[in-house]
């Protein structure tokens, strides 16, 4: 998809407007109404760096006009989804993009939504190690991250410092499964080790504030799950 596209960003919601725009060929036998999306672009992967906003155009299900069985996988977006989303494109006209994998099925690849991540504090971020040095998890301070374990795979994070408890999301590269992991930070140990008793995780021990070499630069957010919903 990458080659194909034209454009590659990450982005939040701002607008969603449907359109005057009737659809009855994209699917035998049904219509589909026009919506156009824009989003506030925060990181551009590929195309023009200077992007800061992006229309989509895509179609979705209109109730009166009913929904053909086994048909479309449509997006459904709205402008107070607080979601970050990956979006792969190609241009559909002279001022708006579309969905590089087609408008069938963007929701399966070209569109892709993630959680709403946090920066993390110093204190945690750095290479962590567990005490056998078979895994390990590296934290940024933009809340993205990778582990190597059990469950190895770029992903994002959230921090509760109320509680000193790191969420971490992530795409199993090993099943590319969804996993989600909680660890309690312990301040005065400084270990990160598992908050359900008995999961498979280690406990960590932070080796160094700086990240290795690979890790200081960007994560590839396509490795990034879809979602958690």
């Amino acid at each position: 998809m990458r080659e194909a596209s034209d454009l590659i960003v990450v982005g939040t919601i701002t607008k969603v407007q449907d359109l005057d725009e009737t659809n009855s060929v994209l699917w035998p036998g049904s219509k589909f109404r026009g919506v156009e999306a824009t989003f506030a672009v925060s990181k551009v992967l590929k195309g023009d760096a200077a992007t800061r906003t992006v229309v989509l155009h895509y179609y979705r299900f209109e109730t009166e006009w009913g929904r053909p069985a086994n048909g479309p996988c449509f997006l459904n977006l709205t402008p107070t989804d607080t979601n970050q989303f990956l979006l792969y494109l190609v241009r559909d006209g002279a001022s708006r993009f579309a969905p590089v994998s087609g408008q069938v099925d963007p929701l399966l690849d070209a569109v892709r939504v993630f959680p709403p991540h946090s920066a993390l504090p110093s204190e945690i971020v750095g290479d962590w190690r567990s005490q056998d040095g078979r895994a390990f998890i590296e934290l940024r301070a933009d809340g993205l991250c990778f582990m190597g374990a059990e469950i190895g795979g770029a992903g994002i994070t959230t921090y509760d410092a109320k509680n000193h408890l790191l969420t971490i999301s992530l795409r199993d590269d090993h099943s590319g499964n969804a996993n989600q992991v909680t660890l309690i930070y312990d301040p005065d140990a400084q270990t990160l080790k598992p908050r359900e008793e008995g999961f498979r995780l280690a406990t960590y021990t932070r080796q160094s504030k700086e990240l290795p070499e690979p890790f200081k630069k960007a994560i590839d957010f396509s490795k990034v799950p879809n979602s958690f919903k």
